[in-house]
């Protein structure tokens, strides 16, 4: 299997992807790999070993979080565990959690959607913030973004259930 998880698809490591051909590359890797097609138990271990490689790599770069944080940790940041060496900052902390008393009392379907947009706003910001800085090569400033981006994508997902409630 190839260095990263991106080679194994046949990408470089670009923050950006083709998704249509990810699933495509995704979807052929499996079937090449399945350890179905193998009869020698040596060589249907190694295809199991290699399909539990392409399923992670496909979880790990299909989800912008994820892929992300994966970009960081090919530049030695830890963003996601517990390990982390980038914390979120405090400034970014007290906005979640004004944001999350916005929503303790919000009453209507119009103020989710609000809050809503405004978050889906954030976080295609911090979409672009990662991707200047990681261009940059700022990976400290990229790992920040990365961290607001995985809150944000977290409350969007905690808005969108209030909204369908």
């Amino acid at each position: 299997m190839p260095a990263n998880y991106f080679e194994i698809f046949g990408f470089d490591v670009n923050f950006r992807l083709n998704e249509p051909k990810l699933e495509a590359s995704y979807l052929n890797l499996i079937k090449k790999y399945h350890p179905d097609k193998f009869s020698d138990p040596e060589h249907k271990k190694i295809a199991y070993q290699n399909t539990i490689t392409i399923n992670e790599a496909y979880k790990r770069i299909k989800d912008e979080v994820k892929r992300a944080e994966y970009i960081l940790s090919l530049h030695d940041i830890i963003v996601g565990t517990e390990n982390d060496n980038v914390k979120p900052d405090q400034d970014f902390l007290i906005h979640l959690i004004e944001i999350e008393e916005e929503l303790e009392v919000a009453t209507s379907k119009n103020d989710f959607e609000l809050i809503l947009k405004q978050q889906k706003n954030n976080y295609s910001n911090y979409i672009s913030s990662f991707e200047k800085f990681l261009d940059q090569k700022n990976f400290v400033e990229a790992a920040s973004n990365a961290i607001k981006m995985r809150y944000t994508k977290k409350l969007i997902s905690k808005i969108g259930e209030k909204l369908t409630t």
